[in-house]
């Protein structure tokens, strides 16, 4: 059998579409870190890329983005990683218990909690690339409201295509992830 293949030898989830999972959330969240702090690189060169980095709110959503990637790159590791699943659903469990949200996830919270943000990541970030890649003449958006200008340049297209695909390939891995974890479970 090969890492390709439904589970490892031992009936463990294939791990390969988890690490580049985790691996496509990393890079997302340095980008946002970096978009965060003032970088342009990817976002293409309209005028509305200048205007929002003078929003706090701007700031906020790239360090909440950062923080999501962030937690997804831990859930796909921890979906076929036992250490890590251990880890995280304890660690969560004793913040909750503390802060009194769920005072009876004391010593972890459910495995649920995984798996529910694996698949609202997977729901949302197809959606967003899919909605993303639409022609104009369907979604009714204009250049200008798009990219800040009516001509944008070829390098803010291409950015926008970019992000788009890649807003799509995150939501693809996921569900190859939640794929592999669910053919673990079953092979047990």
């Amino acid at each position: 059998m090969t890492a390709v293949d439904r589970t490892a030898g031992d009936g463990r989830p294939a791990t390969w579409a988890a690490h580049a999972t985790a691996l496509w959330a990393f890079v997302f969240a340095v980008f946002h870190i970096y978009w965060a702090l003032g970088g342009h690189f990817g976002l293409g060169d309209g005028d509305n890329v200048d205007l929002s980095f003078k929003n706090a709110g701007f700031l906020v959503y790239d360090l909440v983005v950062a923080g999501l990637c962030v937690w997804g790159t831990v859930i796909s590791l921890a979906l076929v990683r036992q250490a890590w699943q251990e880890w995280v659903l304890g660690t969560v469990g004793r913040v909750a218990a503390a802060v009194r949200v769920r005072p009876s996830w004391r010593t972890a919270a459910p495995l649920w909690i995984l798996t529910v943000s694996a698949w609202i990541a997977t729901v949302l970030l197809i959606a967003r690339g899919v909605l993303g890649t639409l022609p104009q003449s369907v979604t009714g958006q204009t250049n200008e409201k798009v990219f800040g200008v009516a001509h944008p340049s070829t390098y803010t297209i291409w950015s926008s295509r970019v992000v788009e695909g890649y807003f799509l390939l995150g939501g693809l891995l996921f569900a190859l992830t939640l794929l592999h974890y669910y053919r673990g479970l079953r092979s047990r």
